[in-house]
């Protein structure tokens, strides 16, 4: 880690001082979060030539994300189908009935991820970070599925397993 804020920052702090500043929850002076984040993706992915192939883009567009940010996928929307279960709780009908909760709801389709909620989803997904995507998941399925169902109730569902998951343009 030092190494890499040396090369960001142009200093190489002590390593008491990064495990310090890490302690904390705090970025080291003159280093810019955002980018060690996306190192961080780039390293739990085991490299960035696996990053870029589970993200679908090419390692130079790999490379140019790490080091500027900015969106990670050329495509303006993508597609995720997917098979999963959850909980799905239904709110009340009326005053008198109570919220329902459907435990181990499986349910599958798709849904159509663009701007940012495509790019994190993109990131989460070649980064292994299972629980981003069920969090992205289950708010889409949500909003854009179960909001489609007969009654007029707010409903939410939250993704407990990933049994597959497919993503296209």
């Amino acid at each position: 880690m030092s190494k890499r804020l040396q090369r960001e920052t142009g200093k190489r702090p002590a390593s008491s001082t990064v495990t310090r500043n890490a302690s904390k929850g705090k970025t080291p002076k003159g280093a810019d979060q955002k980018r060690l984040d996306r190192q961080a993706a780039i390293d739990r992915a085991g490299g960035l030539k696996q990053f870029a192939s589970k993200a679908k883009i090419s390692s130079h567009q790999a490379r140019r994300w790490r080091d500027s940010g900015g969106p990670i996928h050329t495509s303006e929307t993508i597609v995720v189908d997917f098979d999963v279960t959850g909980d799905l709780q239904h709110g009340q009908h009326s005053l008198e009935e109570p919220e329902t909760l459907d435990v181990g709801k499986h349910l599958t389709g798709e849904v159509t991820l663009d701007g940012v909620d495509a790019d994190d989803f993109i990131e989460a997904y070649a980064a292994g970070d299972i629980e981003a995507q069920k969090e992205i998941l289950g708010v889409q399925i949500a909003q854009t599925i179960l909001i489609s169902w007969d009654g007029n109730i707010t409903r939410t569902y939250t993704v407990r397993t990933i049994i597959s998951l497919n993503i296209r343009d």
